[in-house]
């Protein structure tokens, strides 16, 4: 069997492949390497997804749009979060089967698993080429080190405010106020719980508030049924919207049920 170029590496610099697959060990080792760094990955996403990011209408407020606040929470993150979930179970589900639904630390360990068979196949590069597209543009949503999370801003001077993990005060760096970080974390949630969104985002930022997402179908579904009664509205581009704390406490209510129904 002839050598094979490597379908990963640069033209230029393009590694035999002797395995008869089209990735060559070096290509191989970095993206074990990247399906590693998995956990810290989504530990970065949840930090991120809390940083204010985008403009939404207020939970209180008049109907004529000028009422309005940023989102507690970070919509490019919590997409990249759900596409790097969704990645990682279709990758850890050997063909023909359908993919299950594992957590992201547990369906990279399944793909490590899956891999040395993955390579012997001519079709490997583009597999871990699919891959390593969705954890690259995953940690592209990510702009805070590690060791620090957003912690609100200064009710002195307005600067945002970073804090360590496990810091529960910090000083302001722009007027050295001190800065309650626990204290504004709760204000934050509590903050993105008031707000009002679509079925659609809604479905992209529930599995930062609850672990579990929920599809806007099903939203729609429990408002047929009668289960969000009185908790909608119509927002000022037509669309229906909820309130976020509302639709956690059906979902987590929904859950426990099935919860109780499986183990009976």
């Amino acid at each position: 069997m002839h050598d094979q170029p490597c379908r990963l590496c640069p033209p230029t610099r393009s590694n035999p492949v002797r395995s008869g697959g089209d990735a060559c060990p070096s290509c191989v080792r970095k993206f074990v390497e990247d399906i590693r760094r998995i956990p810290d990955l989504m530990r970065q996403l949840d930090v991120t997804i809390t940083r204010t990011d985008v403009v939404g209408q207020r939970g209180l407020g008049g109907p004529s749009g000028d009422d309005v606040q940023p989102l507690a929470f970070n919509l490019r993150a919590s997409d990249s979060r759900e596409e790097v979930r969704l990645v990682l179970r279709r990758a850890a589900a050997p063909v023909p089967f359908a993919p299950t639904a594992l957590p992201p630390a547990v369906a990279a360990t399944a793909v490590l698993r899956r891999l040395p068979a993955e390579m012997r196949r001519p079709g490997c590069a583009a597999w871990i080429r699919g891959i390593t597209a969705v954890l690259t543009k995953a940690w592209g949503s990510v702009d805070q080190p590690a060791a620090f999370r957003f912690a609100g801003r200064c009710q002195g001077c307005g600067a945002t405010v970073f804090a360590a993990e496990l810091q529960a005060a910090v000083r302001c760096r722009a007027c050295e106020a001190e800065h309650d970080v626990r204290q504004h974390t709760a204000w934050m949630r509590e903050a993105a719980e008031d707000q009002w969104m679509s079925a659609e985002d809604m479905a992209r930022v529930l599995p930062w508030f609850d672990g579990a997402p929920v599809k806007a179908a099903t939203i729609r579904k429990w408002e047929s049924r009668g289960k969000l009664e009185g908790m909608s509205r119509v927002g000022d581009d037509g669309r229906r919207q909820y309130r976020v704390g509302d639709i956690l406490a059906v979902h987590r209510e929904q859950r426990r049920r099935l919860t109780l129904s499986a183990a009976a």
